[in-house]
């Protein structure tokens, strides 16, 4: 019996489209996150947390903005070289990415009014 030819053309046909949908997570996590930076206005006049949080989590954005679809992109042609599926690389991504972004919003609540 023959094995069935890899389907590496179909299997990148997927991939890719979904790496586009793990970086526009990617965008929209930092965005929300740098956006919730204006939360600390109130800061001026009242209470807050400890400023040194807020720069946890906008850094910890930008850098899982980065960093987490460039470590995406070579997993998925490691999976291709090595014939496997690929298409599920980036769907774990995009999770992962929501759960920094999750952890990055408590850093900044951490930072903000009391």
């Amino acid at each position: 019996m023959t094995a069935t030819p890899p389907r590496r053309g179909t299997d990148a046909a997927v991939a890719i489209p979904l790496l586009a949908v793990h970086i526009t997570v990617a965008l929209g996590a930092t965005m929300v996150v740098g956006l919730s930076v204006m939360g600390l206005d109130p800061c001026a006049y009242r209470e807050c947390g400890d400023p040194r949080w807020a720069d946890v989590g906008v850094n910890t954005a930008l850098v899982s903005a980065v960093g987490l679809p460039v470590v995406d992109l070579a997993f998925i042609i490691v999976q291709l070289v090595r014939g496997r599926p690929a298409w599920p690389v980036p769907v774990v991504f995009c999770v992962v990415h929501v759960i920094v972004a999750v952890v990055c919003m408590s850093f900044m609540v951490q930072a903000g009014p009391r």
